[in-house]
């Protein structure tokens, strides 16, 4: 009898060729893999300029002996001090100080205010054995305010020991000149006008301790009184300034005076600080007295250029049997009159009262009209009066 028939069996002889086969493609891919992930890793684009576009030059690793990175001094640059909206620099002897070349590269930096450079503004330059170059780091401070550290990396190909060097610069920025209060203003509210009132401004500079004032003056001298003298360690303090040395104090006094009503001056100190050369403080209250105005300000909101308008304020005189008054100031385009009103005997003294009229004129030009009306008056303590005005005056049409 025959045998059954059989499948057709590979023979043993063809098996391991196709093994070999199948090994080497499987070697063949890791390859092209691994080839891939190498250039991946190993490569870094860096940018160079040609023209008007944005190329990018792939520095390969010096082939032969390596370098070695020999820095002048450590890479942190520490300062004290330095004032707000300034520039500053340092620089470093970068040594190769090995006997194969040093590929170095622009790396990162925390922002656009922090820059290292390489010689000729270039993105990548090649060190050749004991040859030095000058790596220097700028800044800018900005309004930085606080303690600043800010850093930019050159990257090193062809030290083994060392990839990059990170340049940093680290210190305090401060403004240049310091004012308390911080508001630069002195405001007193209201005082009686017979008597004086005082303040106080504190200058002083973080980093320059020797600041000078060289002048100081007020818009008002003869009602403001102003006196220069050295910031104490306990006025520091209390002014918050524990690490400031130096500064100086300004006494500011407001003296009697027969005008009443608002008022705003002006302080102008001059220093020797090279970034502020001259300081203006403000200097604020209201002065009241024997004569009195209701409402305190003359105000009429959407008046109708086309109409017109008018308003009335009150004002109460103590202390004079009668007084005249006079316009001296008035803002522009407003008519003002003045009558007496009536006549109130209190228990202490005589009250009068006058009636200001404040006319807005039909046909007055639209928009805001602001400012202050300034009476005279033959009162023996109080010889100026001031009425702040705000008026709005809308189209007709």
């Amino acid at each position: 009898m025959s045998s059954p028939d059989r499948p057709h069996q590979p023979d043993d002889a063809a098996r391991p060729a196709e093994s070999s086969s199948l090994m080497r493609w499987l070697i063949a891919s890791a390859i092209i893999v691994l080839l891939a992930v190498g250039v991946g890793i190993g490569v870094t684009m860096l940018p160079t300029e040609e023209g008007n576009s944005l190329t990018y030059k792939i520095p390969t690793k010096p082939k032969g002996p390596p370098g070695k990175v020999v820095l002048s001094e450590d890479a942190t640059y520490k300062f004290d001090v330095m004032p707000q909206n300034t520039k500053g620099s340092h620089p470093w002897k970068f040594t190769n100080g090995g006997v194969g070349d040093l590929e170095l590269s622009l790396g990162p930096h925390d922002c656009s205010c922090t820059i290292a450079n390489l010689p000729d503004e270039k993105s990548h330059y090649t060190l050749k054995p004991n040859e030095t170059i000058e790596v220097k780091l700028t800044w800018d401070t900005k309004v930085f305010d606080g303690k600043f550290r800010k850093t930019a990396t050159i990257n090193v190909l062809g030290d083994p020991e060392r990839e990059q060097v990170v340049f940093a610069v680290d210190g305090t920025i401060k403004p240049a000149v310091t004012v308390a209060p911080p508001e630069r203003i002195i405001a007193f509210g209201s005082f009686p006008n017979d008597q004086s009132v005082k303040g106080e401004f504190a200058i002083g500079s973080a980093d320059k301790p020797d600041l000078k004032i060289l002048s100081l003056t007020s818009s008002r001298p003869e009602e403001i009184v102003l006196t220069l003298s050295p910031l104490s360690e306990q006025q520091r303090q209390s002014a918050g300034w524990t690490s400031m040395k130096g500064g100086h104090l300004i006494q500011v006094e407001v003296k009697p005076s027969k005008s009443l009503g608002p008022f705003g001056e002006e302080v102008i100190a001059t220093t020797d600080h090279p970034l502020v050369k001259e300081i203006r403080l403000s200097v604020s209250g209201k002065r009241v007295g024997p004569i009195a105005v209701v409402p305190e300000t003359a105000r009429m909101h959407q008046v109708n250029s086309a109409e017109g308008a008018a308003t009335t304020v009150m004002i109460t005189v103590r202390n004079a049997p009668e007084t005249k008054f006079e316009v001296l100031e008035v803002p522009d385009y407003l008519k003002v009159e003045i009558t007496p009103a009536d006549v109130k005997v209190g228990s202490a003294a005589k009250i009068r009262q006058y009636r200001m009229t404040v006319t807005v004129p039909p046909e007055t030009p639209a928009g805001k009209i602001e400012g202050a009306i300034v009476l005279k008056s033959d009162h023996p303590l109080a010889d100026r009066v001031k009425i702040p005005v705000e008026i709005t005056v809308l189209s007709g049409q």
